[in-house]
C-alpha cells in the first residue's frame, strides 16, 4: 500500500512540475503581407508561399510559416518577438490572451 501511495505522489508531482513550467500558447500573432510593384498601373497583391518568421529574444526561430493569401497567424507564448519577412524585421511584444496584427506592405516588388 505504501509502495503505490508513494508512485501516486511522484507521478503528480512531476505532471505539476511540467505544467508549470510551460507558459501557455495563448498570444495571437497575425497580419496581412503585401507586396507592391512592377509596371505602372499593377496593383498590390496579397503574398502567397513566402516565408514569415517569428524570432525569439536570442534570435531563434520559433515558429514559421508560409504565407496564404498573404495571410498569417501564429499562436505563441507571451513575450518579445521579432517577426522577418523578406528581410523586414519588426518588434512585436504579445500579452496573454490578446491578438497582435502586424501588415506589412513590401514595395519595389516586380
Amino acid at each position: 500500500m505504501k509502495r503505490s501511495a508513494v508512485i501516486a505522489i511522484l507521478i503528480c508531482a512531476l505532471g505539476s512540475a511540467g505544467a508549470a513550467s510551460a507558459a501557455p500558447r495563448d498570444a495571437r500573432l497575425t497580419g496581412l503581407l503585401r507586396l507592391c510593384g512592377g509596371p505602372p498601373g499593377v496593383p498590390c497583391r496579397n503574398d502567397t508561399g513566402n516565408m514569415i518568421s517569428v524570432l525569439n529574444s536570442n534570435r531563434r526561430v520559433v515558429a514559421r510559416q508560409r504565407a496564404h493569401d498573404g495571410r498569417f497567424s501564429f499562436l505563441l507564448e507571451p513575450g518579445s518577438y521579432t517577426l522577418s519577412f523578406l528581410g523586414v524585421r519588426r518588434q512585436v511584444t504579445l500579452h496573454a490572451h490578446q491578438t497582435v496584427h502586424e501588415n506589412f506592405t513590401i514595395s519595389g516588388i516586380s
